[in-house]
């Protein structure tokens, strides 16, 4: 690793994502906007809230170019949840209407407004005050506390590297604590660079040392040893221990792959330092022909399952769509279409498409059913069953008893639509797949790729699967 050339990365780097003095004015004069119209409304109702900015903006740690704001409405105990989300949502929509923001009302673990002003989007968000290591009433309780705990620890050098941090990982494809991508949230970034006192080190540390399973990380001393956190949380790849609340883990979301992902870009960025890894990379041939050319280089299928997408918030989506990717995969194999590969795309609003890569879409009419030993109690009741029945047998082979019969379903596509609701589906899936369900093999994908760019994009990178950081 050459630590000029990496010094030298590092800073372009840093001057790509550091917001500018302009974005600086124009993010605190929006947010500003909404917290004191917001404080003024809440004052002359009489009701006793705390309206402040959240989240990266608060605590100078986005990247130039987001445009997401974050605010909180902080209920003192007094008020319970109920009330609390009932006045912050009708106070900021009748703020919002009266200044002719647009708005809508949107769905995490409670309701929540989500104003659009310009460019903007700035969500505000009712939660209850806590104090560290006091249990939660909703899920947003904790956002003031992380806040307070980061700009605490961040120094304008450990902020810079923050965005360092966050730009790699979303070049990489782990960037965010949904459930469609189930990677590194902005505060684990933010507590990962507090830890290791640095981006450099973090990644230094991160390509030598970490194995799933075993790195733990407890800024506060929360538990007596890494051993006893560990065994609070034994089923997580990763542990960092929440300074504010020593129950939570705060990277319980981190999948296996996406912590190794971590690990092998790391590795790789250190053996040879590029921008490539934190310029986002788009499809350059994202195209139908394109798609059409990668189709016929493989000597397996592409079968594609597209629904109506529920409208559910985006969380409850993917945790229904990854359920059902693994029913339908489970299906295919049962019944001898070996799948290689899987996925799903959609559009979070009307579509959803589910796509496999199998070795076979058509069986032969018979199949080879293997039988008990001869000399098991149970060949008395298989002879019974196929003595003049097997379309070939019963007959011997080795020692046990063996027949030919007709496959129940040798053909991918009948056996989707005759069993597909059989299986452990997503219950908003379900619904969707019986109001609306079509069946796309192989080149058929091709209609879906005319009618969505992003599909074809998508599937461009399904096809692939090499990720851009990793080219040459």
């Amino acid at each position: 690793m050459c630590s000029g050339e990496l010094e030298k990365v590092l800073r372009e780097v840093a001057r790509l994502v550091t917001p500018s003095p302009d974005e600086y004015r124009e993010v605190w004069s929006t947010a500003s906007q909404v917290v004191d119209a917001l404080s003024e409304e809440f004052k002359r109702r009489g009701i006793d809230v705390r309206v402040e900015v959240e989240g990266s903006i608060a605590k100078d740690t986005w990247l130039s170019g987001d445009r997401d704001i974050d605010i909180f409405m902080v209920f003192p105990r007094k008020y319970s949840v109920e009330e609390a989300i009932r006045l912050g949502l009708e106070v900021s929509k009748d703020v919002a209407t009266s200044r002719g923001w647009s708005w809508i009302e949107k769905y995490a673990d409670h309701p929540y407004l989500r104003i659009n002003i310009g460019e903007y989007e700035v969500d505000v968000v009712p939660c209850m005050e806590i104090k560290p290591n006091e249990k939660p009433l909703t899920a947003a309780d904790r956002t003031p506390l992380h806040t307070q705990y980061v700009r605490s620890k961040l120094s304008n050098d450990l902020k810079r590297d923050v965005r360092i941090l966050k730009r790699f990982m979303k070049t990489i494809g782990v960037y965010g604590a949904e459930i469609k991508v189930r990677g590194f949230s902005g505060y684990l970034c933010e507590l990962l660079v507090i830890a290791y006192g640095g981006f450099t080190k973090l990644i230094e540390d991160v390509s030598k040392n970490w194995r799933p399973y075993k790195i733990v990380i407890d800024l506060e001393h929360h538990y007596p040893s890494a051993t006893e956190a560990r065994r609070a949380f034994k089923n997580d790849v990763l542990v960092v221990i929440d300074p504010v609340d020593r129950s939570r883990n705060v990277a319980a979301a981190v999948s296996l792959e996406k912590f190794c992902t971590f690990i092998a870009a790391s590795k790789l960025f250190l053996e040879k330092p590029s921008l490539n890894f934190f310029l986002p990379q788009e499809v350059s041939e994202a195209t139908v022909d394109h798609v059409v050319n990668l189709l016929r280089e493989r000597d397996v299928h592409i079968v594609a399952i597209e629904t109506k997408a529920p409208k559910v918030s985006p969380d409850v989506l993917w945790g229904q769509v990854e359920r059902s990717l693994r029913a339908m995969s489970k299906l295919l194999n049962n019944y001898g279409f070996t799948v290689l590969y899987s996925s799903a795309w959609s559009d979070e609003e009307t579509t959803i498409v589910f796509v496999f890569e199998i070795e076979q879409i058509q069986k032969p009419r018979l199949e080879k059913h293997l039988g008990p030993p001869v000399y098991s109690d149970e060949s008395r009741k298989f002879l019974e069953k196929w003595v003049g029945r097997a379309i070939v047998g019963p007959y011997i082979e080795g020692n046990r008893w063996v027949v030919y019969r007709e496959r129940k379903f040798s053909d991918v596509r009948t056996l989707l639509r005759s069993k597909v609701f059989e299986v452990g589906l997503g219950k908003y899936i379900a619904e969707a797949l019986r109001e609306y369900m079509s069946i796309y093999i192989d080149d058929e994908v091709l209609d879906l790729c005319g009618r969505s760019k992003d599909f074809t994009k998508f599937l461009v990178k399904f096809l692939r699967r090499v990720p851009p950081w990793l080219s040459k």
